[in-house]
């Protein structure tokens, strides 16, 4: 059985949806609330919407089965749910949208539709739904770490990466508010973007014998020498973040850094 691992609730205009994250990465919204942000009362109601004569020409057999086949899993609590991966929400609002140019909208159920999936399009106008249920169900941090992480492993090895993946959330918190980066200029930036950086912050600055340590072929095999690393590197690392939590530009505390941590 499928399971959620994140969920929660995003408000819309006119309802609001029951969201989860699922173990397999997709994004779902539970079958009554998906119904009811389209202006419809039930799932049963949707059932209904599928077989219209008024929508049915604007529905491909792809998300027919996608409609009359929900998944089903199980929520954070063990409690078992239905519901459709959130970009068919989309699909649907592109059908009632397709409908109204066609001049096949015509009685007040199928009015509401409309109105309630122009409320839709204005919430999405601003923002995807991936991001919004990501905020909403907590996932968004995961999701962040996910991309630093991949980002480091393509720069960094050994005890380097083992290393960087101990850095704390807060400390790429200030760094991005001292860079002025969101987290889609990380996604669209070169990893060496962000992996110079941390060489500089961090790597460049220890002391000089664990520098030397850390560029050992046969560091892998002394536990002690690595244990002794971490916790420089750890130390270095969590000194570094109350310089940056004290500065106001990237170019001030970098000064700051450099006083505190010269390059050996």
């Amino acid at each position: 059985m499928t399971i959620a691992t994140h969920q929660g609730i995003l408000p819309c205009e006119k309802s609001e949806m029951v969201c989860f994250v699922l173990d397999n990465g997709k994004r779902v919204i539970s079958n009554d609330t998906f119904s009811r942000a389209l202006g419809m009362d039930s799932a049963q109601e949707l059932a209904n919407f599928i077989i219209d004569k008024n929508f049915r020409p604007f529905i491909s057999y792809d998300l027919k089965t996608l409609l009359e086949d929900p998944l089903v899993f199980d929520d954070i609590h063990g409690k078992e749910y239905r519901g459709y991966e959130a970009m068919i929400l989309y699909r649907v609002c592109e059908v009632v949208a397709e409908a109204r140019t066609k001049g096949s909208i015509k009685t007040i159920k199928e009015k509401r539709y409309d109105e309630y999936c122009n409320s839709l399009a204005r919430i999405f106008a601003k923002k995807d739904i991936i991001p919004l249920i990501d905020e909403v169900t907590g996932y968004q941090k995961i999701a962040h770490r996910d991309v630093l992480q991949k980002h480091l492993s393509s720069y960094f090895c050994g005890e380097k990466l083992e290393i960087a993946k101990k850095i704390p959330d807060n400390f790429y918190k200030e760094l991005f508010r001292l860079r002025n980066w969101s987290w889609k200029d990380l996604i669209l930036k070169r990893p060496t973007s962000l992996g110079k950086i941390m060489d500089d912050v961090i790597f460049e600055r220890l002391p000089a014998k664990i520098i030397k340590a850390l560029h050992k072929s046969s560091l892998s095999h002394d536990e002690n020498v690595k244990s002794e690393i971490r916790i420089q590197a750890i130390m270095h690392i969590y000194a570094a973040l109350a310089l940056m939590k004290a500065a106001t530009t990237w170019d001030g505390f970098t000064r700051s850094l450099a006083r505190a941590f010269p390059k050996k």
